[in-house]
């Protein structure tokens, strides 16, 4: 075999040389070519050296997740404006049940436009001035672990709790003509609900409504129908000096 050739002399040479040396490993001859000097053999086995190849991709690595970006803090929302009371002169429909709070000398006045609060503020000042013992029961009772609440409906009392609705329906009667004192006898009649030292029943606070109704010159029409409703309760006047005792002897004590 002679010298090497130029380039193409030199990739048949290397092309030839790697058959004949696969032939031979695969025959069990590990023995040098014949014929090829030391020269020829030692550029076969520069040929034959695979060159190192460094990897050419790097190593995996375990990724972290990226944390994801937390959310902003909602900010606090801005606390809503009070609502505007009633305008005089306005619908019952439209007066407001929960709000605003007013106060009258110690009592609780829940609701309603002013013309209310207005009117619950007179009939208190009467029976101050008027049923003094009458007043200062409701003081006790009411005024002092209750209230007195505009509501939609019927006039109630919730007398453990001291706790007074005086109702849309009873208002509006009272708007009538002649019909102005059914608010005041509405309330002595709830108030003496109240009046558990003496008597709490509907007996009792019908029959109050025509003894404090009288005594404050309401119209005959209303004192006498509120006794009505107590007598066909079975109620009478002896009952009524009873629980009297009972009233005075409470707010004295």
């Amino acid at each position: 075999m002679g010298p090497l050739q130029p380039e193409a002399s030199r990739y048949r040479m290397k092309k030839l040389l790697l058959t004949s040396l696969l032939l031979t490993l695969a025959l069990g001859q590990a023995q040098p070519l014949k014929g090829a000097s030391s020269e020829e053999s030692r550029k076969l086995r520069m040929y034959l050296r695979l060159p190192y190849q460094a990897p050419t991709s790097k190593p995996s690595t375990v990724t972290k997740p990226k944390p994801k970006p937390s959310k902003p803090k909602s900010k606090p929302s801005k606390p809503k404006s009070k609502p505007k009371p009633p305008a005089a002169g306005s619908s019952t429909d439209s007066w407001p049940i929960g709000y605003p709070t007013r106060y009258y000398d110690g009592f609780k006045i829940v609701g309603g436009a002013q013309e209310f609060f207005d009117a619950v503020v007179v009939n208190l000042k009467r029976m101050e001035k008027e049923t003094p013992i009458f007043y200062k029961m409701a003081k006790k009772k009411i005024a002092g672990r209750g209230h007195i609440h505009w509501n939609k409906g019927g006039s109630k009392a919730f007398c453990p709790l001291g706790k007074i609705t005086l109702g849309q329906r009873d208002w509006d009667f009272h708007k009538r003509r002649g019909c102005h004192d059914w608010f005041l006898i509405t309330m002595i009649h709830e108030f003496q609900h109240c009046n558990i030292p003496g008597d709490e029943d509907e007996g009792g606070a019908s029959w109050a409504g025509h003894y404090y109704g009288e005594i404050m010159k309401c119209r005959k029409f209303f004192t006498n129908y509120s006794k009505r409703l107590a007598v066909n309760r079975g109620y009478s006047n002896t009952k009524w000096q009873d629980q009297l005792r009972r009233t005075k002897a409470y707010v004295n004590k």
